[in-house]
């Protein structure tokens, strides 16, 4: 069950991976995996130890969502087709 919390407060959930709900920002474990997702778009994934994002460009307000999600671990930003895949390994169940 995801835990409400606001948006600035969301970085600590994401982190940890734990499932959260923000204002149109939300956590979910995956299979294999945990992703963020604003609105209806995922925008972060954690797979295979490591935190990816798309070198997509968002909305004002979505790329500030980023800003207060994003873990400080180590992430990389990859290319829109890479993210699609990472996120679909992530999101297959084993």
């Amino acid at each position: 069950m995801a835990t409400k919390t606001s948006n600035k407060d969301s970085r600590p959930f994401a982190t940890e991976r734990k499932p959260f709900q923000g204002a149109n920002l939300r956590g979910e474990t995956l299979p294999n995996g945990y992703q963020v997702v604003s609105y209806a778009t995922p925008v972060l994934v954690f797979y295979d130890g490591n935190w990816y994002e798309t070198e997509t460009k968002y909305s004002p307000t979505t790329s500030k969502q980023l800003g207060q999600v994003r873990p400080f671990e180590k992430w990389s930003r990859v290319p829109q087709a890479q993210f699609d895949e990472v996120l679909k390994k992530a999101s297959k169940k084993k």
